[in-house]
């Protein structure tokens, strides 16, 4: 369809050429006669990319020279896959492919990426890992047409049945060997079979004993270990150099030396190392000797030294070997084996005997142990069990790693127990146990050997000797007839140490008791007031406890104060209290409480005797005090007056003053508890600084307010208590003698009138003055003027003295001190109540004259 579009679009293009230059025409003509002819060639895909499972349909345009298309034959090839005659593409394996569509010797060619399709199995890339190292596993997926790509996340992993994790999770193996590796990834799975290896080469390590006849050879045969020291092959390092102290050894690893004793030897591969020791000995044994590595004079306790056999052979080789260790026998002591080096270490002081057989030689060595370093102090006593009267020896022993001890000359600190019982000595300490105590004594020693300090410990207790005196609990005790008491028997032997408990016989006021009082425990009761005696005996040992019975707990109470009791608030008053039990026995109370909030009253034993209780008041009122002792109560009524005063308290019916004013003042006392006291109107002295104070009645006074001004104040005096009223006055015009301001107002505009008129007048005249002797007399004032100033700029020390400094929270806390106390707060440098610098209630600091009279007066 299109091409018939195409063909019938060019002949309406001729037509409209033709109509105007015919000749274009024909050059139009020729031209569309090359069209036919292809001039390129264009593919054309729907995707670039696909999976190995689809197939791809292509398409080639042909086009002329006037990019029309054109029909032709079209030739396809692909760099891998199949692709038919009409341009369907079936891809094999993934990767980039080469298209090509060929049309008239004309080519063009696309690149497509075919990708691995749908995986119809799974396979584990990984083949081996290294023990005790981080080993990633890896997955991939293959499909129908071999193709692989990286498994996904999702692939699960377990080792030998155990979960590793999902993905490409990190596996630390722990052992070499083969481990069966599972990988899964939804429906598929697969299993493989990985070998666990040792890591890197990392060191070598020689055999921890190697021994060689002297003339003869040996082969070195290190093993090779990863960091892990996990052993491989030895060619896995690479190749091996040889080195050795004393001796040859050849590529191959065998040394061989002609000189006895112990040398070192190494081999290197790169950067891999290691060392050993070999022991060149002599052949058979011609002659053989017990000996010690290291010779001493005498050998100590505890410490292990080493012994081997020097030996000689037939060739002369003289050097040291080492029999095996059952071959060995000791006196004293024990063998140890440390590696291939056998030591002894003694134990038993004294003389000792080391033997051995070297092949069929026997030798043996004399030799003397003594007792080794101290490793402990102990403090050891005569006795095991100590009682009183016994004689106890105390020593300070040193003991050596293998229990071996010996007296030192120690210092004794006794932390605990009877020092007078001791006896010292030069070596040793005498106990001359008296007491049953608790013993805790505590030893030092220095051992200059080894210039070590040492501290020994020792606990034990002084156990008590026969029965020699009993003693019953109660001797004189008051005891109430309701009340039993625990005679608890106590027995003591002749120094006075306490016994276990033992059986008694009783005796009460002559009658045998043992019966009753062995069921009740040694507890007894009596209903019968008065007193009574109680003996026991036992082993011959009599004891005897004497007592008085008196009345048991309240069942009522009475006092002395039934008909009304009468305090005043801060004065403790004695009210005798008495108790009347069940039987009726009068006696004192010893145990009284009051229901009543603390707030009000409180009352505490008096020291006036048995059965007086002092009462303090403290909140004035009526009410009613309800005593309490065990179950009885009693109620008694109770009036508390005000106490003594100690501070003047004001108050003023006006806040807001100015002169001319008349004000009230009321003025009352309280006690310490804040009770009102009414003041003493002949006993009081008010006075004021703004104006006279007149006494109207009871505590109240009249001020009538002369003087403006802040902090004008009232000064109270009553009874030896001080107090002042703080206040501002507000000034009003001419002090008020006309009346309020706005008439002050009036009667200055009126006057300031008169002024006026009084200059206008005295200007006119002035105006006929000479010029000449006005300037003299402007002159002659402005001279008078700068007199004055100089006379006025002397400085004069002030009456209250230099003016102290004080910070804003100093004043705070003095102003603080002043509303509560009433009275403003002496500065830094004045004495409270005299001539100086204080701080009122707004924390303002103020001048203050004090006169002998007690009369204050602002100086500032």
């Amino acid at each position: 369809m299109m091409r018939y579009v195409f063909t019938i679009l060019a002949l309406l293009m001729l037509l409209s050429h033709s109509m105007v230059v015919p000749e274009q025409t024909l050059k139009h003509e020729h031209y569309s006669a090359q069209s036919s002819h292809v001039s390129s060639v264009s593919i054309h895909a729907d995707s670039l990319t696909i999976t190995a499972d689809e197939i791809l349909q292509l398409e080639a345009m042909l086009l002329s020279a006037t990019n029309t298309t054109v029909e032709g034959q079209v030739e396809w090839s692909c760099s891998n896959g199949t692709i038919s005659s009409d341009g369907i593409f079936y891809p094999w394996n993934a990767g980039i492919i080469l298209i090509e569509a060929e049309s008239d010797g004309i080519t063009a060619s696309i690149n497509l990426t075919v990708t691995a399709g749908v995986a119809t199995s799974i396979s584990i890339a990984t083949s081996s890992a290294s023990v005790l190292e981080t080993n990633s596993l890896q997955a991939q997926l293959i499909d129908a047409r071999g193709n692989i790509k990286a498994a996904s996340s999702q692939t699960v992993w377990d080792v030998n049945g155990e979960y590793i994790g999902m993905g490409s999770p990190d596996w630390i193996p722990e052992d070499t060997g083969f481990y069966d590796v599972r990988a899964r990834l939804f429906q598929l799975e697969v299993t493989k079979t990985v070998e666990v290896i040792a890591g890197s080469p990392h060191s070598f390590v020689f055999p921890d004993y190697m021994t060689v006849i002297a003339g003869q050879t040996y082969t070195l045969n290190p093993q090779l270990l990863d960091i892990n020291d996990y052993s491989m092959p030895m060619n896995t390092a690479g190749p091996l150099s040889w080195w050795a102290e004393q001796g040859t050894i050849d590529e191959n690893g065998n040394y061989s030396s002609t000189n006895t004793g112990m040398w070192n030897l190494t081999v290197t591969a790169g950067n891999v190392t290691g060392s050993g020791v070999i022991h060149v000995i002599p052949g058979s044994a011609v002659v053989s000797q017990v000996v010690f590595i290291e010779e001493l004079e005498h050998y100590t306790a505890g410490q292990a030294y080493e012994v081997a056999v020097e030996r000689r052979d037939i060739n002369g080789y003289v050097g040291l070997v080492t029999p095996e260790l059952s071959k060995w026998e000791v006196s004293s002591g024990g063998l140890s084996l440390d590696g291939n080096a056998v030591f002894w270490t003694p134990s038993k002081l004294g003389p000792a005997t080391i033997s051995t057989t070297d092949e069929s030689i026997q030798s043996s060595i004399d030799v003397h142990v003594v007792h080794g370093n101290a490793i402990d102090v102990e403090i050891t006593s005569s006795h095991l069990n100590v009682n009183a009267g016994d004689q106890v020896v105390l020593e300070i022993k040193a003991v050596d790693v293998k229990g071996n001890s010996w007296v030192v000359n120690g210092t004794f600190d006794f932390t605990k127990g009877p020092l007078d019982e001791l006896v010292i000595y030069e070596d040793y300490v005498l106990l001359q146990a008296a007491s049953t105590s608790q013993w805790e004594i505590e030893a030092t020693w220095f051992d200059e050997r080894t210039n070590s300090d040492f501290i020994a410990h020792i606990e034990f207790t002084v156990s008590p000797g026969r029965l020699a005196f009993i003693s019953l609990q109660g001797e004189g005790q008051i005891l109430p007839s309701d009340q039993g008491i625990d005679l608890n028997p106590e027995f003591f032997d002749a120094y006075g140490n306490e016994l276990d408990s033992i059986e008694l016989n009783w005796t009460i006021d002559g009658e045998d008791a043992t019966l009753q009082m062995r069921l009740s425990e040694g507890v007894w009761a009596s209903s019968v007031v008065g007193g009574h005696e109680i003996r026991v005996n036992a082993d011959g040992i009599f004891g005897t406890v004497r007592l008085n019975v008196i009345p048991g707990a309240a069942h009522s109470l009475i006092s002395d104060m039934d008909s009304g009791f009468v305090v005043h608030a801060g004065v403790a008053t004695d009210l005798l209290v008495e108790v009347i039990d069940i039987h009726g026995n009068v006696g004192e109370s010893s145990d009284v409480f009051i229901e009543m909030n603390s707030t009000i009253g409180e009352i505490e034993a008096s020291d006036t005797g048995i059965g007086y209780w002092s009462f303090t008041g403290k909140i004035a009122g009526d009410y009613s005090l309800i005593l309490r002792e065990d179950d009885a109560s009693h109620t008694i009524p109770l009036t508390i007056l005000p106490g003594e005063p100690i501070r003047i308290r004001t108050s003023m019916n006006s806040n807001a003053l100015s002169q001319g004013d008349i004000v009230l003042i009321e003025i009352w006392g309280v006690d310490g508890f804040d009770n009102v006291v009414p003041v003493d109107f002949e006993n009081t002295s008010v006075k004021c600084n703004a104006g006279s104070a007149t006494h109207v009645n009871g505590g109240t006074w009249e001020i009538e307010i002369d003087e403006s001004g802040n902090d004008r104040y009232c000064t109270i005096l009553w009874e030896g208590l001080l107090a002042q009223q703080f206040y501002d006055v507000e000034e009003v015009l001419l002090g008020g003698a006309v009346g309020s301001t706005n008439t002050a107002i009036g009667m200055l505009s009126f006057l300031l009138g008169l002024i006026l008129l009084v200059m206008i007048v005295l200007v006119r005249k002035a105006s006929n003055v000479p010029q000449q002797d006005w300037d003299e007399d402007v002159f002659e004032e402005e001279g008078v003027q700068v007199m004055y100033d100089e006379e006025e700029s002397e400085e004069s020390e002030h009456p209250a003295g230099p003016k102290p400094t004080l910070d804003e929270e100093s004043r705070k806390e003095l102003a603080t001190l002043a509303v509560t106390n009433g009275v403003m707060q002496a500065a830094p440098g004045t004495t409270q109540g005299s001539t100086g610098w204080y701080v009122n209630t707004q924390s303002g600091l103020e001048a203050w004259e004090v006169t002998p009279d007690g009369a204050w007066n602002k100086l500032d």
